[in-house]
C-alpha cells in the first residue's frame, strides 16, 4: 500500500478494507481540473491501450455524467507479488506506460503524469481496479473547502494536501500527538560500532522508552491540558538546565579570579620597572 506523506490517519484501520485481491484498490480522483474528457483517446492511443466502457464519478464531482476512469495516486493498494504473463510486476507496467505518455504529445504531463498513467496500468498489468469509499481517503480541499468532515460514517484517513485544512478542521493537535508518538526521536547518536559510546546509547533508549510510555488520546488536546504540557516542559527543560547554569557560574567566578590575579601580576610588573627606571639612567648617564 502506497500513501502520500501529507495523508493524516484518524483511526484503526484493517488491511481487508484497502486491499482486494486481484486488483488495484483506490479512490476517484477528486476532480480533473487539468483538461476536459476529450483528451482520453490521445492517451490511450499513445501507450497502444484500449479505452474502457465503464464510467465512475469523481469524488468532488457534483454535476454531470459518469467520467474515463481517472484514480488519485494519494492512497492505493496493490497485489506486490502478481506478475504479468511476461513477468512484469504492476509497478514496472506503470512505469512503461508512464514512459510512452511522457514521450507523447499530452498536455499536463507535469504534474500528473502518475494519475493520467495509473488506469492505463491497471488494465495493462491485467489487474481490476476496486473502488474504494471516500472514507478511507477522503481529499480535502478544493471546492469543498471550508465543509467539516462528514459524520454519517468514519473517516479513517484525509489526504490534507496543506497544513492549513489541517488547522481548519480543528485537527492540529490530534496530527501533532500523533506525529510525536510515531516518529521516534528528535534527535540520534551515530557512534562507531566497534565502540559505541555506553552514555549516547542509554541516552538514546531512555528516549525511546518515554515515547514508548506516553500515552496518545484521540481526543484533542484541552487548554488546560496545553497549559499542563507547556508546564511540564518547562519544568524538564530548567531541571536539564541548571547543572550547566551552576557550572556556568563556577567557571565564571574562577575566569574573574584568573583576571584578578593577572591584573595584580601586571600592575606588580610596572611598578618594579617604575622603580629600576632612576637607577637606569644614572648608569646611562656616567
Amino acid at each position: 500500500c502506497f500513501m502520500d506523506s501529507d495523508i493524516l490517519t484518524l483511526r484503526p484501520n484493517l488491511v481487508d478494507n484497502i486491499v482486494k485481491k486481484g486488483c488495484v484498490s483506490l479512490t476517484p480522483a477528486a476532480s480533473m481540473g487539468w483538461a476536459k474528457q476529450s483528451v482520453w483517446p490521445a492517451i490511450y492511443a499513445a501507450a497502444e491501450v484500449s479505452m474502457p466502457t465503464e464510467r465512475i464519478r469523481l469524488m468532488k464531482q457534483k454535476k454531470g455524467g459518469g467520467r474515463l476512469p481517472y484514480f488519485s495516486s494519494g492512497l492505493f493498494s496493490f497485489p506486490e507479488q502478481y506478475r504479468t504473463p511476461d513477468g512484469k510486476s504492476f509497478p514496472q507496467v506503470w512505469m512503461d506506460v508512464a514512459q510512452a505518455l511522457d514521450a507523447a504529445d499530452l498536455p499536463a504531463k507535469r504534474p500528473y503524469l502518475d494519475q493520467m498513467s495509473l488506469p492505463l496500468a491497471i488494465q495493462k498489468s491485467g489487474l481490476q481496479w476496486n473502488l474504494l469509499p471516500d472514507a478511507q481517503h477522503f481529499i480535502l480541499g478544493g471546492k469543498a473547502r471550508g465543509e467539516p468532515l462528514p459524520t454519517d460514517r468514519d473517516i479513517y484517513a484525509v489526504h490534507y494536501r496543506q497544513w492549513a485544512l489541517i488547522k481548519e478542521l480543528g485537527l492540529t493537535a490530534y496530527a501533532k500527538q500523533v506525529l510525536f508518538a510515531h516518529a521516534g526521536i528528535k534527535k540520534v547518536a551515530l557512534a562507531d560500532e566497534a565502540d559505541p559510546d555506553p552514555k549516547s546509547l542509554r541516552r538514546t533508549e531512555k528516549q525511546l522508552a518515554r515515547r514508548e510510555q506516553a500515552p496518545v488520546s484521540d481526543e484533542p488536546l484541552t487548554p488546560s491540558d496545553k497549559a499542563s504540557a507547556k508546564a511540564a516542559r518547562k519544568a524538564r527543560k530548567l531541571a536539564r538546565i541548571e547543572p550547566a547554569i551552576a557550572s556556568v557560574d563556577l567557571g565564571r567566578q574562577a575566569d574573574e579570579a584568573a583576571a584578578k590575579a593577572a591584573r595584580k601580576a601586571r600592575n606588580l610588573d610596572r611598578a618594579h620597572k617604575k622603580a629600576a627606571a632612576p637607577e637606569a639612567k644614572s648608569e646611562a648617564a656616567e
